[in-house]
């Protein structure tokens, strides 16, 4: 890991959802914060998000 990068938390989380929001974006938290909301604990570093156009893409 480089000096610039470090473990997403879930402060990283909220801004990043926020910052999707404010520009309209919309999105789905999956992964380990996903699971997290659902009472599930993982253990992650990172965040993974799915932009609505690619669900929109899936059909669903």
């Amino acid at each position: 890991m480089s000096d610039c990068s470090r473990p997403a938390t879930a402060a990283d989380l909220k801004r990043l959802v926020a910052a999707l929001n404010a520009g309209g974006a919309r999105c789905l938290p999956i992964g380990a914060y996903a699971l997290f909301a659902h009472g599930d604990q993982r253990a992650t570093t990172d965040i993974t998000v799915v932009l609505r156009r690619a669900i929109a893409a899936r059909g669903d």
